[in-house]
């Protein structure tokens, strides 16, 4: 949420500083596609896929570190 502009959607606002420190490493662009491929695996979990190769498709493909 503080990639994106928006602070005053932090829920953990005691981790403030470690979430700006990761919010400066990725891209946006990269974080948004991260949490649709959560949502994604997700969904098809719910529709009986295998969860560990749901889960091992969104860890392959977790954005790089700037």
């Amino acid at each position: 949420m503080l990639a994106a502009g928006c602070e005053q959607a932090i829920v953990f606002v005691d981790r403030r500083s470690e979430l700006e420190h990761y919010a400066r490493r990725y891209p946006l662009a990269d974080i948004h596609a991260c949490v649709q491929r959560i949502g994604a695996a997700s969904q098809r979990m719910r529709e009986n896929l295998n969860p560990q190769l749901a889960l091992e498709h969104v860890l392959l493909h977790m954005p790089v570190q700037k």
